[in-house]
């Protein structure tokens, strides 16, 4: 149950698009992303969540996590997990307020995959995130 005060999914989902936005900004991809909305699994009864994946072509795989970790960390996400360094596949997870990201680069196929989700938040789902339930 929500109460007042609390933070609501649409802030939730606002949050989680700004940080999808300057990501695949920051990528800069080769080509227009592909995206998918699904709703994320709540054990809350009354709340929701929804999770968003990218996937982007990119000149540079490695080169895009290292720098998007390096941003998520200057605007203060919490580094969950840092494997940038890896040559095979670098990839890092970080968490916000409301939202947690993560990156995966494949050198081998010049791509990489962005996926981020709201955690379980009380309130009315946006219109636009209606059709994803």
């Amino acid at each position: 149950m929500t109460k007042p005060g609390d933070p609501l999914i649409a802030e939730g989902l606002a949050d989680l698009e700004q940080a999808l936005g300057r990501a695949v900004e920051m990528v800069k991809p080769s080509a227009p992303p592909e995206r998918e909305n699904n709703p994320w699994p709540c054990r809350t009864e009354g709340k929701s969540a929804f999770s968003v994946d990218v996937d982007l072509k990119s000149a540079d795989p490695q080169a895009a996590v290292t720098t998007l970790l390096a941003f998520w960390r200057k605007a203060g996400f919490r580094v969950e997990v840092d494997r940038s360094a890896d040559p095979d596949r670098p990839w890092a997870v970080v968490g916000g307020r409301l939202i947690e990201m993560s990156i995966h680069g494949f050198p081998d196929r010049g791509t990489v995959w962005i996926g981020g989700n709201t955690i379980c938040l009380g309130g009315e789902v946006p219109g636009s995130w209606r059709g994803v339930l």
